[in-house]
């Protein structure tokens, strides 16, 4: 079982320490070194796997500057001069403390702090660590765990109740009515404003109603509409997806006088 402490890492490197009795379920890591690998191409970065060692689990990854991975001329960084050294150093202390911070508990939960509580949640880790030259932080445990669950549970009942309110705010800025009130006005003539051609069609907004229908009067009928003029439209509402999609007139009665409803 690797230890911790025993951990050795190049310049370019950090690692990723996993404490528990068993392994890491194979999709959770994966899961999980997606969520990393992000931060790192957030931070000018792309990260291989160097080493894995099982047991008590060590992911051992070495961050590559992704010019040079476009330039295809990847070289060791440890082949380089000091000042490179210094430069890869940089890099890995950006993308580590990256992790750590989008890990914390004190922040809204983020896609890799919550894939790193459900790795301690399900699959009997008790620990996850970030580990550089320079220090150990333990990113992920059993209590920082409970404080994202219990975080992003509260998130996703704020946006349910959120969505709901919307909807609500919503229905009550337009005052929509319910369909079937609008369709049983149809049936029973009660439909009145005035027609409208709105491309090619005709189209008619009934009075207290939020929609905007083409209209059309059926075959047998001999009424002739006219734009600009108010009628008392009644017939059959047809719906496409739950919505009003076209009103076929049976009787358009034109109102004159002003508005009669």
């Amino acid at each position: 079982m690797t230890s911790i402490k025993n951990i050795e890492l190049k310049p370019d490197e950090f690692a990723l320490y996993f404490a528990g009795n068993q392994g890491v379920d194979l999709d959770a890591l994966a899961n999980f070194l997606k969520r990393v690998s992000s931060v790192a191409r957030r931070h000018g970065g792309e990260l291989v796997i160097v080493g894995l060692h099982e047991g008590s689990l060590v992911v051992k990854l070495r961050a590559i500057a992704r010019s040079k991975i476009a330039q295809n001329a990847i070289k060791e960084f440890s082949d380089k001069p000091i000042d490179g050294s210094v430069k890869v150093t940089g890099l890995i202390a950006a993308i580590a403390g990256a992790i750590i911070w989008l890990m914390s508990p004190t922040k809204d939960v983020t896609p890799i702090a919550k894939a790193g509580a459900e790795i301690i949640d399900k699959h009997q880790i008790t620990e996850i660590s970030v580990v550089t030259n320079e220090k150990i932080t333990v990113v992920m445990n059993e209590a920082i765990a409970k404080k994202i669950k219990k975080k992003h549970e509260i998130r996703a009942v704020g946006r349910a109740s959120e969505k709901r309110q919307i909807a609500k705010i919503v229905k009550n800025q337009y005052n929509l009515p319910e369909i079937e009130i609008m369709v049983k006005d149809a049936h029973q003539s009660n439909l009145t404003n005035e027609v409208a051609i709105v491309g090619d069609a005709f189209h008619f907004q009934p009075d207290g109603y939020h929609y905007w229908v083409p209209i059309y009067m059926r075959p047998s009928s001999s009424v002739q509409l006219h734009p600009g003029e108010r009628y008392r439209i009644g017939g059959q509402i047809k719906t496409l997806n739950g919505q009003p999609d076209q009103i076929i007139a049976a009787s358009a009665d034109l109102i004159t006088g002003g508005s009669t409803k």
